[in-house]
């Protein structure tokens, strides 16, 4: 079987084996995968989003519910950096979560104004709704 597209995801920041890339990177170049495409981290929050935002939120009730917040979980710059630079060696695709969710202002919590609306259900796995404003986001990039 040879995939069109792989997509290699993980929680980057505490893989306590992020050296370890390389392999399937070069397995899947080897394998003839036109498209190699790697995840970045997805912002982590210190506990399950809804408690941030209700935090937040309880800190300011008059106004509205955060669409965007920047108490999140940051990675050292290195291990992007890292990714960034093993995708490259590879000729795959790196695609950074927090360039697309996140901006000055922080990243963002909400895609709606519905309880089902948020981004992630605990503290880093995207809701259904999360999902689908991430894919659609990053479509281009992973398609083109």
């Amino acid at each position: 079987m040879k995939p069109d597209i792989a997509i290699l995801a993980s929680y980057w920041p505490y893989h306590d084996r992020l050296e370890g890339l390389s392999e399937p990177l070069a397995f899947l170049r080897h394998s003839g995968v036109r498209r190699i495409v790697v995840m970045g981290y997805v912002p982590r929050w210190p506990k399950p989003l809804r408690k941030v935002v209700i935090r937040a939120y309880l800190k300011n009730p008059s106004g509205p519910v955060p669409e965007r917040l920047s108490n999140f979980v940051r990675i050292p710059p290195e291990v992007e950096g890292y990714l960034r630079d093993a995708s490259g060696r590879f000729g795959a695709r790196y695609i950074s979560p927090p360039q697309t969710l996140c901006n000055d202002d922080g990243c963002l919590v909400r895609v709606g104004d519905q309880p089902g609306d948020l981004m992630q259900f605990d503290d880093n796995h995207f809701t259904i709704a999360g999902s689908r404003f991430f894919v659609e986001s990053i479509a281009r990039q992973v398609l083109d």
